[in-house]
C-alpha cells in the first residue's frame, strides 16, 4: 500500500480518530465510518436474535447463531475502535482514558464471543436445547467500565 501524501489523513474528523492516520503501520486502516457500520450490523443481528418469537420460528439454534455472528461484528468493531483510539500513551506519559475505554469495550466483545459460542455448543446437549443466549456478566461489566471511564473523564 502506497503511503499517503504528507498532510493527508484517512481520519473521519472525529477527535479521537487518530489511529487511521498515514503514520499507523497497518495494512488495514479502519475508519470511524467502518467501525460505525460494523457496530450497526452487529447490533442488528443482536436485535434479530432477541426478536419476540424468533426462537420458536428459527429454533434456538437460529437465534443463537444470530447472536454469535453479531458478536463477531461487535468484536471487529471493538478492535477498530481500539485502533482508532491510538495513541495509547498520552502527552504526559500516562495511558489515555479513551484508549482504556476502547480496550475495555474490546475485551467485552471478546467475552461475548466466548459466551455466544458456548450457547451454540450447549445447544448440542439434550438438557439445554431450549436455552437462548443471554449476555454474560463479565462482558456486560467490561462495557460498563468502558462507559464509566469516558463519563468520568469527559
Amino acid at each position: 500500500m502506497d503511503p499517503l501524501p504528507a498532510g493527508t489523513s484517512l481520519s473521519s474528523g472525529f477527535h479521537d480518530d487518530v489511529g487511521s492516520s498515514a503514520t499507523t503501520p497497518l495494512a488495514f486502516r479502519p475508519t470511524l465510518h467502518m467501525q460505525s457500520w460494523t457496530f450497526i450490523i452487529g447490533s442488528s443481528l443482536f436485535a434479530l436474535g432477541s426478536a419476540p418469537g424468533l426462537g420458536k420460528w428459527l429454533g434456538t439454534t437460529g437465534a443463537n447463531t444470530s447472536f454469535f455472528i453479531g458478536a463477531w461484528f461487535f468484536t471487529a468493531a471493538g478492535f477498530m475502535q481500539l485502533l482508532l483510539s491510538e495513541p495509547r500513551i498520552g502527552p504526559r506519559g500516562g495511558v489515555r482514558a479513551v484508549w482504556l475505554a476502547a480496550a475495555a469495550q474490546s475485551l467485552g466483545t471478546v467475552l461475548f464471543n466466548v459466551s455466544t459460542g458456548a450457547a451454540l455448543h450447549t445447544r448440542q446437549l439434550s438438557a439445554e436445547r431450549d436455552f437462548v443466549w443471554a449476555p454474560n456478566a463479565e462482558g456486560s461489566l467490561a462495557f460498563l467500565i468502558s462507559g464509566g471511564l469516558l463519563c468520568f473523564v469527559l
